[in-house]
């Protein structure tokens, strides 16, 4: 507790562990890039000061999957990676910052000073959002089950609103194609799916994807407001829940 509990676990440890890393070989330019409130200015950095060949190359190896494996210690982070890690990672954050600052982006200050932002925490982290979460407490069902077996369930209740995180990151294709089928199975009428991709890249199944109306422009437009920056989002209607 006194440590910090939010900080406490795997991937967070894992990220103070980079974060030392490029504050020791980049420390002075880190906290110029944190300190801009003009995104114009901030531009001009990056193109001018921050983005090199050599800066790339560490990204390509402090986020190698070995080097993770190594580091990280959980294989299964990588295990269904499509694309280049180092190079996705950084192409997505440099893209990033050409559209907001990265003092307001709680995953840059993440990876460059190992903890969040006060002024950026998520919602349910601010005292606004804890005091709309605790008097709710009690209407939470917490069920704690393999997700596609709970859907598959026929006593499983039916959601209007699935908001699957980047669980497509430990799944392989063919279980991916069974969440969604699963998804469907358990829908309500006017039901809405919501899931993103970290560095899996699985295409919807044409048979699966005909019974998914597909909101393309939200998707498009969360992905360049997300700071978080890595992911690519699904955003879906189900077209026959019955």
């Amino acid at each position: 507790m006194a440590r910090g509990v939010l900080y406490q676990g795997r991937f967070e440890r894992h990220f103070q562990r980079l974060s030392q890393m490029v504050r020791a070989l980049r420390g002075r330019a880190i906290r110029r890039l944190v300190s801009f409130d003009d995104l114009a200015e901030q531009r001009v950095f990056l193109d001018t000061q921050w983005d090199t060949w050599w800066w790339r190359l560490v990204y390509r190896l402090a986020l190698h999957r070995v080097t993770s494996r190594l580091f990280f210690g959980d294989p299964a982070y990588y295990a269904h990676a499509a694309v280049p890690v180092g190079p996705t990672i950084y192409h997505r954050m440099n893209a990033g910052l050409e559209r907001y600052l990265a003092r307001d982006s709680f995953m840059v200050s993440l990876l460059f000073t190992g903890r969040l932002p006060p002024h950026d925490l998520p919602p349910h982290l601010r005292a606004e959002g804890i005091a709309g979460i605790v008097p709710r407490l009690g209407n939470l069902d917490v069920v704690d089950a393999d997700l596609i077996a709970h859907l598959a369930d026929p006593s499983a209740p039916r959601y209007d609103r699935f908001s699957l995180s980047d669980v497509p990151s430990f799944m392989t294709g063919t279980e991916f194609s069974g969440l969604l089928e699963a998804v469907i199975a358990r829908a309500a009428p006017g039901a809405r799916l919501v899931l993103r991709q970290f560095l899996t890249r699985y295409d919807v199944p044409a048979d699966v994807g005909a019974r998914l109306v597909r909101d393309r422009a939200l998707e498009t437009r969360l992905a360049e407001e997300d700071r978080s920056f890595g992911y690519e989002f699904l955003i879906a209607d189900v077209a026959d829940a019955r």
